[in-house]
């Protein structure tokens, strides 16, 4: 199965909490609630208090409590709190009490990361072309090549079967072709003769995108162009870039007894979640350079003349 943005959260999330050794309060809805509402009934209103729940990817502020209806009231600017989206929810939805890591945070996190590491991981793509008689350069447009970085391979089909390739051994991709002529920027010159109406197959590289759309099904390689197989890379660099928002769910447990067994299992000492943090870098670094190594030796491109 394909990994989406909600799996890199969900194991995000699950890295850092497993850290922290501490479990967040939760709830549920008793009643779906419009994108407007200011008065929900929860579950169960133990442990909550004036402050922030999440429910999905939106963060409340709540204003005040009634213990004996479970209704929680939420303050005016209550929707949508610290730039997340004011959304429905569905009844039974879970509700997060004072949430360590909001998801839209975490979300960042993964964006921040695919960004990051856009130097070294690549998708590949194939997009295609008709050849016309008589015309060297061809545009390559954006809504064909979206997200094009380089040129790895040129074909185009067979005249006797549809099935055969032949090898296109002399082009020139620019990247910075005239946009006026080429509004894309990007063109291909094509020197081989090559039959009139051909197909044109591409092979090329395309750069990483961050996520744009906030739904959890979002896919992580059609979306981001991150191989599937790199998925581990940017939850480690995720999990590294959040370490210090868990540094004092780690250092404010409470009692002499708490600190005492912190120090002993190596939980509760200050400064843990940056080791921590430093250790997630050094495993993302790694797993980066192993994916690195694996797409060159994979993607090399066709030895091709430019004449």
């Amino acid at each position: 199965m394909a990994a989406t943005l909600g799996d890199l959260i969900e194991d995000v999330e699950g890295l850092l909490h497993g850290h922290t050794g501490q479990d967040e309060q939760v709830t549920y809805l008793d009643g779906a609630i419009s994108s407007s509402a200011l008065s929900l009934v929860l579950g169960s209103i133990e442990g909550l208090r004036r402050g922030v729940i999440e429910i999905d990817d939106e963060l409340f502020w709540v204003d005040s409590v009634d213990a004996v209806s479970k209704t929680v009231t939420i303050a005016p600017f209550g929707r949508g709190y610290r730039n997340t989206v004011a959304a429905a929810h569905s009844d039974k939805t879970k509700v997060t009490m004072n949430p360590l890591l909001p998801r839209n945070r975490v979300r960042r996190a993964i964006n921040e990361t695919i960004e990051a590491v856009g130097g070294d991981l690549f998708g590949v793509s194939n997009g295609t072309i008709s050849y016309e008689s008589g015309t060297v350069t061809y545009e390559l447009s954006t809504a064909t090549f979206p997200d094009l970085l380089d040129v790895l391979a040129v074909t185009y089909d067979s005249e006797t079967s549809t099935d055969s390739w032949i090898t296109v051994r002399r082009w020139k991709f620019t990247d910075k072709a005239n946009a006026t002529v080429f509004p894309s920027g990007k063109s291909i010159d094509l020197y081989d003769p090559i039959r009139s109406g051909s197909d044109i197959n591409v092979t090329y590289t395309r750069n990483t995108v961050a996520f744009a759309d906030n739904a959890s099904t979002t896919a992580l390689f059609s979306t981001t162009n991150i191989p599937s197989s790199a998925k581990d890379v940017i939850t480690y660099g995720a999990a590294a870039r959040l370490a210090w928002a868990i540094e004092g769910a780690r250092t404010n447990q409470t009692g002499v007894s708490a600190n005492v067994l912190g120090d002993q299992y190596g939980t509760n000492w200050r400064g843990a979640a940056n080791n921590f943090g430093k250790q997630l870098y050094a495993f993302h670094q790694q797993r980066l350079q192993e994916e690195r190594d694996s797409l060159l030796r994979t993607t090399q491109p066709t030895i091709h003349y430019l004449r």
